[in-house]
C-alpha cells in the first residue's frame, strides 16, 4: 500500500514530466520553516518547437513569470524548502498534500481526467492570466485555469480596463504627475461598486506584476459582498494590500489617493463615484457608468423638435444615457481634468460599453472655468434637468 511518502514522490515526479502536468501549485509554509515565496504555479508551455515549465512567482511586492527547462527544475528541493501545501493536476490524476501541526503529510489522489493547455501568454495575448490563483478563487476560471463561459465576458471587460490603465500610469509617472511608488508609499487605488472585486483583484495583481506597487480599497454597500472578498484576500495572502469596506461611496470617508475605478456603479453611484474623485484629487479615473436613469426620470417631452425624440421610450432613454455622459464628462473638465468618453469593449460584450476616462492636468484659471461651468449650465437649463454630479459638485 502506497505512503504518504511515495504519494508525494509521484506528485513530485509528475511536475517534471511535460507529457503528463497539467498544473501544480507549491504554497503555504510549514512550522518553523521560510520557503522563498509565498506561492509558485507552475504549468507547462508552448514557446517555438520546446514545451518549458513556466513558473509563476508570488511574493509580498510582486508577482513574475520565468520559463525554464524540464530538466532544470527540481520538485524535491522546493518541496523541501518549507512549503505546506502541494497542488498536482496530471492528465490522469489530481493529488493534494498538506503538512499537519505536528509535521505529518496527509495526501489524496483522485482520478480524474484534466486536459493540458499549453498556449503561452503572449500566443493568447491576455494581459490578466486566466491560470492565476485569484481568477479561479472567485470562479472567473475552472482549476485547468480555462475561462469560464458564463464568465468571458465578464473577463474581457476587466481585462480592457487594465489595458486602459497601465498607458495612463506609466504616462503620469514618467511626466511626475503620479509620485514614483513603493512599498512604502504605494499608489493608492479605490474601486467604488467594486461588487464581487474581479476588477479590484485583476488592477492590484497586474500591477504588481509591472513591478509598481499598490495598495486597493474596494467599496460595496453590501455587507456579504465586503466579507466574502475580504476572505478571498486573505486566502490569496494579500489581506495587507486589499482591503473592503461596506459603505456607501458618498458615506466613504475621504483619503489620498491617486486611481478611482467603477465598473457598472449603478445609476447615480456613478455620480458619487466622480465626485468622490473630485473631492480626493484623484490623478486618473476611470468609470464605466451604467442604468442612466435619474436624468432619464427628469426629461420633459417639452423641448421644442427633440420632442420627436423624447416622445419614443427607447429613444428617449439612450439619448439620456449620451446626455448623462456628457454632463458628467463636462463637469470632470471644470476641475481640471482632461477627460474623454470612449468605448472600452465591443457592445458584444456588454451594452455598457462607454467608459469615461480622465486624468487631472491642472485647475483652470477663473476665466476658462466659468467657461466650462456655462457650458454645462446651458445645457442643463436646454433640458430642464439637474444633473446629479453637478448637485454634489455644487455647480
Amino acid at each position: 500500500m502506497a505512503t504518504g511518502a511515495d504519494r508525494i514522490a509521484l506528485a513530485l515526479g509528475i511536475t517534471t514530466d511535460p507529457k503528463r502536468l497539467v498544473r501544480a501549485i507549491f504554497s503555504g509554509r510549514r512550522r518553523n520553516m521560510s520557503p522563498e515565496f509565498e506561492k509558485i504555479h507552475l504549468r507547462p508551455v508552448q514557446i517555438g518547437r520546446e514545451v518549458k515549465l513556466q513558473l509563476v512567482t508570488t511574493s509580498k511586492d510582486k508577482i513574475r513569470t520565468t520559463n525554464i527547462d524540464f530538466a532544470d527544475f527540481d520538485p524535491e528541493k522546493l518541496w523541501h524548502s518549507g512549503y505546506a501545501n502541494l497542488l498536482v493536476d496530471s492528465t490522469t490524476e489530481s493529488i493534494t498534500a498538506r503538512f499537519t501541526k505536528k509535521g505529518e503529510p496527509l495526501v489524496s489522489v483522485k482520478r480524474a481526467e484534466n486536459v493540458q493547455d499549453l498556449a503561452h501568454d503572449k500566443t493568447r495575448n491576455h494581459l490578466i492570466r486566466p491560470e492565476s490563483e485569484f481568477a479561479f478563487r472567485l470562479g472567473l476560471t475552472d482549476k485547468t485555469g480555462r475561462i469560464k463561459p458564463s464568465m468571458n465576458k465578464k473577463f474581457i471587460q476587466i481585462e480592457e480596463f487594465v489595458r486602459i490603465l497601465l498607458p495612463l500610469v506609466k504616462t503620469m509617472l514618467e511626466k511626475q504627475d503620479l509620485d514614483e511608488p513603493s512599498s512604502s508609499r504605494p499608489l493608492t487605488i479605490v474601486d467604488h461598486g467594486c461588487g464581487n472585486a474581479y476588477l479590484t483583484f485583476a488592477v492590484h495583481l497586474f500591477l504588481l506584476e509591472q513591478n509598481i506597487s499598490n495598495k486597493v480599497i474596494g467599496i460595496d454597500r453590501r455587507e456579504d459582498s465586503r466579507q466574502r472578498n475580504r476572505d478571498a484576500a486573505q486566502s490569496l495572502g494579500l489581506g495587507a494590500s486589499v482591503d473592503f469596506i461596506a459603505d456607501e461611496i458618498s458615506n466613504f470617508n475621504d483619503i489620498p489617493t491617486d486611481i478611482v475605478l467603477a465598473l457598472h456603479a449603478c445609476d447615480t453611484a456613478t455620480d458619487d463615484a466622480l465626485a468622490w474623485a473630485v473631492h480626493n484629487s484623484a490623478k486618473i479615473v476611470l468609470v464605466a457608468p451604467c442604468c442612466h436613469q435619474d436624468l432619464q426620470r427628469q426629461m420633459s417631452n417639452d423641448v421644442g423638435p427633440w420632442s420627436l425624440v423624447v416622445t419614443n421610450p427607447i429613444l428617449k432613454q439612450r439619448l439620456g444615457d449620451i446626455l448623462t455622459d456628457s454632463f458628467r464628462a463636462q463637469l470632470m473638465r471644470v476641475f481640471g481634468y482632461r477627460t474623454d468618453v470612449i468605448e472600452f469593449v465591443g457592445d458584444e460584450h456588454t451594452p455598457r460599453n462607454a467608459m469615461i476616462r480622465a486624468t487631472f492636468g491642472e485647475k483652470l484659471e477663473d476665466s476658462n472655468r466659468q467657461d466650462e461651468i456655462s457650458k454645462f449650465r446651458n445645457l442643463a437649463d436646454f433640458w430642464h434637468v439637474q444633473p446629479r454630479l453637478g448637485q454634489i459638485l455644487e455647480l
